[in-house]
């Protein structure tokens, strides 16, 4: 039978989180699957918003799993689910029922629990079965992950209907032109030249910035059409980007009496895992493909329309990505003007559900990584002219700068 691997630390975040309450706690597992079936666990994603939770139940809220599952780079995913008991571990009939239903997503589901002393782990062997089993603990699970940084450059112009909303057009348009130009793209790969330092390896470059930067060398291009024939293999775990630049554009210039012209420039971005070394380049392509799309969806699905020339153009939500644990987590932020108070309360729970999770970091003596996850907070919180959340973040800044000190 195929092996799980979990990465050290992760058996002791989660007796560590048990112990951080009295009620029922969540978390969420997430690894990746390799060519040869085993199963890595490289990070937990510890819940902080909840429909209900108390001594003995505990209940996520579908609207944070959600958004999690969206900031997860394209192969790495939730494959378990743990929580806590207050006594005795074990696999209660309702925790059996739990992850039969989450199992329907991910047949190979585990499940671990705990008391904050021990953990038990089990793991769904098909039907209605869970089997406890032991795991392989390994010292570095996490970095057998090759993280790829993807790019790219939708430079579009199209005419619509000034009578009716203009982003869902623009949407619709960008989508289906990126579908009718994907297969005669070229795909650039780079790799970062730097000193190897943890965060850098997760800290993005931008595709906005000069080809010529001196720490990005050009290692192939290749057509996205030859990407399956391909072999791809990477010498050592630095950072590659792969770069791809599109152009949607409509034939002819003719204009009615109702239309409006659009144009601008739409950054698309994501990271992908897959295992170090050589890299499946068709499951590569695929991966792609697919990140740059949910990227083109949720950006041009959550964008306002602006423009300063006179012509409209869309604005997305700005990138972020978060040096988390053993994975960078990717938030897309609206601050624009003009968003609506719902928006505005959802950017606020999210930047606040991560910056408990950056405390959880410190806490646990994760001292640099938390350090710069907090840094990246309060940025976004100051763009969201959030002052509340630039205090904490300003609070945990300096108990992080006391705890280096020690």
């Amino acid at each position: 039978m195929p092996r799980v691997h979990v990465d050290h630390w992760i058996d002791e975040f989660i007796k560590a989180h048990a112990r951080t309450s009295s009620k029922e706690i969540y978390g969420w597992l997430v690894g990746h699957e390799t060519q040869a079936g085993d199963l890595l666990v490289v990070s937990v994603i510890a819940c902080e918003r909840y429909t209900t939770q108390h001594e003995v139940g505990a209940r996520p809220d579908i609207r944070e799993i959600q958004e999690l599952a969206s900031s997860l780079p394209q192969g790495i995913g939730f494959v378990g689910i743990y929580h806590s008991h207050p006594g005795e571990v074990f696999h209660s009939s309702t925790d059996d029922e739990t992850a039969i239903s989450m199992a329907r997503l991910y047949p190979r589901l585990l499940s671990a629990v705990t008391n904050g002393s021990m953990t038990k782990w089990y793991r769904h062997e098909g039907g209605k079965k869970l089997a406890e089993f032991e795991p392989s603990m390994s010292l570095n699970t996490g970095g057998r992950i090759q993280l790829i940084r993807a790019e790219a450059m939708i430079e579009y112009s199209v005419v619509v209907d000034a009578t009716k909303p203009i982003l869902p057009q623009v949407s619709s348009m960008l989508m289906d032109g990126f579908r009718a130009t994907w297969s005669g793209a070229t795909v650039e790969f780079y790799r970062v030249m730097g000193s190897g330092d943890e965060a850098a390896t997760i800290i993005p470059t931008d595709i906005t910035s000069s080809s010529t930067r001196q720490d990005l060398k050009l290692e192939k291009s290749v057509a996205v059409k030859d990407l399956p024939t391909k072999n791809l293999k990477f010498a050592d775990e630095r950072m590659i980007v792969a770069r791809v630049r599109l152009r949607v554009q409509q034939a002819g210039s003719n204009h009615g009496p109702g239309d409006k012209h659009v144009a601008g420039k739409l950054v698309l971005d994501g990271i992908l895992g897959n295992v170090a070394g050589t890299i499946d380049a068709a499951i590569f392509a695929r991966q792609l493909e697919a990140e740059l799309i949910d990227d083109l969806m949720a950006k041009a699905g959550r964008a306002l329309v602006g423009g300063t020339t006179g012509e409209p153009a869309i604005v997305p939500p700005r990138t972020y990505y978060l040096p988390y644990l053993a994975i960078p987590l990717k938030l897309r932020v609206q601050v624009a003007a003009g968003g609506s108070s719902d928006a505005a309360a959802r950017e606020r729970g999210m930047v606040d559900a991560m910056i408990k999770r950056a405390a959880s970091m410190l806490s646990s003596g994760r001292i640099a990584l938390g350090r710069i996850m907090v840094s990246t907070l309060r940025d976004i919180a100051s763009v969201l002219a959030e002052q509340e959340l630039v205090r904490r973040c300003d609070t945990l800044l300096a108990l992080a700068g006391e705890m280096e000190k020690k």
